[in-house]
């Protein structure tokens, strides 16, 4: 049998497996097809710090047109000096460094596993590579709610569970909010995302309203195709489970985000590098991977740019 051979770091086998890293951790990730780079998806991917120097972009988030712009049934319309200026508002994101690395125990780690340890410790790396990423997003996904972008529905009878009305209640406050909190296009329809941790959907799986509204949504197969783990929708949130521990706060408190338009930002200033080196007299081989990146939730003036916050009650199962 033979032993795992590894390249010792060469420039081109380098090269390769950085860049298999970075497009099978940008798959494996849950929320992979919530993001783009043009803004107009729930994260904002930037990646202008790849080539260029610094630690920190601004992203400029704009806003709607307000104005109902000219129109004419007799005289015509005149555009020139009529104009509407775009308003933005600009947000930084700062680059941190995150990084792990992986190492054989000896030769005979080596010579047992009828596979090949390199890949297994590429796959070892994607799966934390994307995990950290995933726990990053969630993390500034949850965090700190601002005021008018937030709703406490928690009882201490404890009947405040995530309902049709709670999420009837975030979409309207969502599109009254100012400015609008504005929603992202799937197949050509205007749709919010509501991630909620099973417990929470637990209570909401047993409104009979909820209920009887999933009998009339269209085929969900069709309309969320980027986005995976969508168990329902309500007048336009698609809801999604998320089993993230970050959504449980302390006590009885479940914690769902609804979000819509650059909700949050995902920076990058290197990819996923990959480095491979042979310790004890060259005998042991190690890989490791890092990358400088930087994750936020948006905000305008303080306040939360596309998400809006609910708390909830919820009952943990009992085995």
């Amino acid at each position: 049998m033979a032993n795992t051979a590894f390249a010792a770091n060469d420039a081109l086998t380098k090269k390769l497996w950085e860049a298999k890293l970075y497009k099978e951790m940008a798959r494996s990730m849950h929320l992979s097809g919530c993001i783009d780079r043009a803004g107009n998806n729930i994260i904002h991917e930037k990646v202008n710090l790849i080539k260029q120097k610094g630690d920190t972009i601004t992203i400029g988030l704009r806003m709607r047109l307000t104005s109902s712009g000219q129109s004419s049934s007799t005289t015509g319309i005149t555009l020139e000096g009529n104009e509407e200026a775009l308003a933005f508002y600009d947000f930084s994101v700062s680059l941190s460094e995150y990084g792990h690395s992986v190492r054989a125990g000896s030769k005979l780690d080596l010579q047992r596993p009828a596979f090949d340890l390199r890949s297994e410790m590429k796959e070892a790396l994607k799966e934390w590579g994307a995990e950290k990423q995933e726990a990053l997003l969630c993390a500034a996904m949850v965090s700190s709610p601002t005021a008018n972008r937030y709703t406490d529905q928690t009882t201490t009878a404890g009947n405040g569970y995530l309902s049709v009305a709670d999420i009837q209640l975030l979409r309207r406050q969502a599109k009254l909010a100012s400015p609008e909190i504005s929603p992202i296009m799937v197949n050509g329809k205007e749709k919010y995302v509501l991630f909620a941790h099973p417990y929470a959907l637990k209570g909401l799986k047993a409104d009979s309203d909820f209920k009887s509204m999933q009998l009339y949504v269209e085929d969900r197969g069709k309309t969320n195709s980027l986005i995976t783990g969508v168990i329902g929708e309500v007048d336009g949130v698609m809801i999604v489970e998320y089993d993230r521990s970050a959504l449980l706060a302390s006590g009885s408190v479940c914690r769902s985000v609804l979000c819509g338009r650059q909700a949050l930002a995902l920076v990058w200033g290197q990819y996923p590098g990959w480095y491979e080196k042979l310790f004890d007299y060259e005998r042991i081989p190690g890989v490791a991977t890092d990358m400088l990146l930087g994750v936020a939730k948006t905000q305008f003036n303080d306040e939360d740019f596309g998400c809006f916050t609910i708390d909830n009650d919820y009952v943990a199962d009992s085995l």
